[in-house]
């Protein structure tokens, strides 16, 4: 029996929607009559959420979305992956690869479960069709029966629909970003060196410059005091996502004040999911 666990009712003169919002059941973890809710990352991915239910394993979940359980600790830093119990709420990436937007001639509705999107602030029909969702506003329109051009906070709209059978690994783009592997190796090394020795941690601001052109691949912190060469781990608190990147030089201290303790790539800054110039961080480096 499925676990439903996300209930919303949302009345405006024009329409009514009922989101119920169910995650698989012992067997499956996802069936076609569940409704999956898809909000917006940082990443080109989307983020839907699900609740284990009963039987379900984090091993399974990630398989059937094409992740390995430790990715899942990048998308869920406040949740014990090592311990966790039916009714957990987990966020997955879903590839926009792996949502399909149209229904061909031989689309089978009971394959698929039917993908919700909620308005939020800033949203138009147009931005929600053409810039996230890539279809015609028409047909955006058509699905849900609304021809209006405005939409209003909250109003829900399906989307599209998700395979039932999960996500192919080979859809799962996250697990090949540059930046998530050497995270990844850094973090061997920062443990290993970190045996025996003193690990200095600090608070305090980090600033990202948008205005210096970075690729995808670039990733480096400057750091007042860890020693170039060395690992320093970054930590976002608002999210408590955490990064390992390199010190790859000083901060220029005439150019940002005292205040002001490192400097990250738009990589890790994208990463660590901060918006702003100039943001709080935890940073711990080997002194």
């Amino acid at each position: 029996m499925n676990k439903i666990f996300y209930i919303s009712v949302i009345c405006f003169s024009f329409w009514s929607v009922t989101g119920i919002h169910a995650t698989g059941d012992s067997l499956r973890y996802l069936l076609p009559h569940d409704s999956i809710f898809i909000v917006l990352d940082e990443f080109p991915e989307k983020i839907i959420t699900h609740t284990i239910s009963k039987k379900q394993t984090l091993f399974g979940l990630a398989r059937h979305y094409g992740l390995q359980v430790e990715e899942l600790t990048y998308f869920n830093p406040g949740v014990n992956l090592a311990d966790v119990k039916i009714g957990d709420q987990i966020k997955i990436p879903i590839p926009n690869a792996a949502i399909k937007r149209f229904k061909q001639k031989k689309f089978q509705r009971w394959k698929y479960a039917p993908v919700y999107y909620r308005v939020k602030q800033g949203d138009t029909m147009f931005k929600i069709a053409k810039i996230y969702f890539k279809m015609p506003v028409d047909t955006l329109k058509k699905r849900n029966k609304y021809w209006k051009e405005y939409v209003q906070v909250g109003q829900i709209l399906q989307v599209a629909w998700l395979s039932t059978k999960g996500v192919p690994d080979s859809l799962q783009l996250f697990k090949k970003h540059p930046l998530w592997t050497a995270s990844d190796e850094l973090h061997t090394k920062f443990a290993e060196s970190a045996t025996g020795t003193k690990v200095i941690k600090q608070k305090g601001v980090t600033i990202w410059p948008r205005n210096i052109e970075n690729t995808s691949s670039d990733s480096y912190i400057l750091h007042k005091f860890a020693k170039i060469g060395s690992v320093v781990v970054i930590t976002n608190p608002m999210n408590n996502r955490k990064v390992y990147v390199k010190c790859i030089g000083r901060l220029p201290e005439r150019t940002y004040g005292n205040e002001v303790l490192a400097m990250v790539s738009t990589s890790v800054a994208n990463l660590l999911g901060v918006k702003d110039e100039r943001f709080f961080s935890t940073l711990e480096y080997i002194k």
